[in-house]
């Protein structure tokens, strides 16, 4: 019976030992993961496949370390106000920006980046941004780094207008773009009516209180419509 007793402890403590390497290895490597290290290297410790570690160390572990970020798209638009932050050009640019994007931002403190505009032709080029807002058609692509894919949207109705159009008392001159940018910049405002060369910025623009109008058309600012997933690898 004592020597029953004196296994069972010995393989008790080889047990606990074993644990409590374990948990050094794991929280050592929970913590290296946390403080990002490697950041902005594609072959960094930072952007070590999430899948494979979570088979070797608590996937609550691993949540609370954090994940390096995932970019979403909208094609063949533009943000009309944006803040550069950093603009790269050259050809097949697209996962340097990403990773230069990523990479900018530390953890608990305002992001450098929240996306970038990609535009090709000539040179292709990417402004990385640090705001963005406003998005409306336009040539190339703009990225979002999931999560902080706030920028507003211009929809516009053509051929419509609201009766009850309530406009903002504003004198301004310059062209829709213009218009449009100044309604960015003020909490009241929701879209702009159009009507030949004549703007006016409209608080309580509401699309389901249009009715047709051959002359006007309503450019309604909401929240951005469906983002398509990027299908760019760049670590």
């Amino acid at each position: 019976m004592a020597d029953s007793l004196q296994i069972f402890f010995k393989l008790f403590g080889l047990f606990v030992t074993l644990f409590m390497i374990y948990l050094l290895v794991a929280g050592s490597v929970t913590l290296t993961l946390y403080t990002r290290i490697g950041q902005g290297d594609p072959k960094g410790f930072w952007y070590t496949d999430r899948e494979k570690l979570n088979k070797y160390i608590f996937k609550s572990w691993i949540a609370w370390a954090g994940s390096p970020s995932t970019f979403s798209m909208k094609e063949s638009t533009a943000p009309i106000s944006y803040t550069t932050y950093k603009t790269l050009t050259g050809n097949n640019i697209l996962s340097n920006c990403m990773i230069q994007c990523e990479s900018s931002n530390s953890r608990g403190k305002t992001p450098k980046c929240v996306g970038f505009i990609y535009t090709t032709g000539t040179s292709n080029t990417c402004n990385l941004v640090s705001t963005m807002d406003g998005l409306v058609p336009s040539f190339g692509t703009t990225y979002f780094i999931d999560g902080l894919d706030t920028a507003r949207e211009y929809k516009t109705y053509t051929s419509n207008t609201q009766a009850d159009a309530t406009f903002i008392d504003t004198t301004l001159t310059g062209s829709e773009l213009d218009y449009l940018s100044n309604c960015l910049s003020l909490s009241d405002c929701t879209g702009v009516k159009v009507t030949g060369t004549t703007y006016k910025l409209v608080k309580n623009m509401d699309p389901t209180k249009f009715t047709a109008d051959t002359n006007s058309q309503m450019a309604h600012l909401t929240a951005h419509g469906p983002l398509k997933a990027s299908t760019v690898t760049y670590y």
